[in-house]
Order: structure tokens, then C-alpha cells, then sequence
């Protein structure tokens, strides 16, 4: 997930020391989840985790579900402030964790975008 997420982000978006939120994605992996980096960071502590002892797993799950958690709601918060009306659309349709059996539909592409249309997917509304 963590991989799917990041190919479909640009390297500059991935890897920037600064808070990236000039668009809204909603396209590609963000239509299944709406937090497939941190969800693939979890999947990367479970393997670390995994060759833990007891106490080590437990320590290192926690710490990293704790630490998610923390980041995906500051995110959200972030995000709401931001879009408004559009993230609480894209909020209500694409769980945080959980993946969608089928992506949300009903998003469109706008006609220019600085980073390439699959970038820049928003919601169109009435």
C-alpha cells in the first residue's frame, strides 16, 4: 500500500520537508484509502515488528499506531481547514484505514494541472 501510494505521488510530494497541500488527490490509491502511506508505514512495523520479541512487537505496533493515528488526525484537521466542503466529500466516501472494496466514484480531473491531471483529481459540485 505504502509502495502504491507513493508511485502514484511525485518524489518531490513524498519526500518534501514541507507539508505539501496545494491539491487535493483523489485519484489513483487515495480513491480506495485515504491514508495509504500511513497504512503501508503499519504494514512495515508489523515486519519489523514481526522479528521482535514479545515485548519488542507490542512496543513497536503501539508506538507506530499510536504515532499514525496522531498524524492522520492532525492531517485531516489540516486538510478540513484547507478544502472545506471537498475533503469532507472525499472524507465521507474513502475510509482513513480500512480500503474500499471498489474506488469512490462521482471525481473528475480538472482540466490543468501543474503536476499532470492524474495529480490533481477534485470533486466537482453543484
Amino acid at each position: 500500500m505504502r509502495a502504491s501510494g507513493t508511485a502514484y505521488l511525485d518524489r518531490r510530494v513524498v519526500f518534501a520537508a514541507d507539508v505539501q497541500d496545494d491539491r487535493l488527490i483523489v485519484a489513483g490509491p487515495f480513491r480506495y484509502v485515504r491514508n495509504p502511506l500511513y497504512l503501508g508505514n503499519l504494514f512495515l512495523a508489523l515486519g519489523v515488528a514481526a522479528l521482535a520479541p514479545p515485548a519488542g512487537f507490542a512496543i513497536i505496533m503501539l508506538g507506530n499506531l499510536m504515532l499514525v493515528a496522531a498524524l492522520a488526525r492532525e492531517e485531516t484537521i489540516h486538510m478540513h481547514r484547507r478544502y472545506g466542503a471537498a475533503f469532507d466529500a472525499f472524507r465521507s466516501a474513502v475510509p482513513s484505514f480500512v480500503r474500499r472494496r471498489t474506488p469512490a466514484q462521482g471525481w473528475s480531473r480538472p482540466r490543468s494541472c501543474p503536476h499532470g491531471a492524474r495529480h490533481c483529481s477534485v470533486k466537482r459540485f453543484a
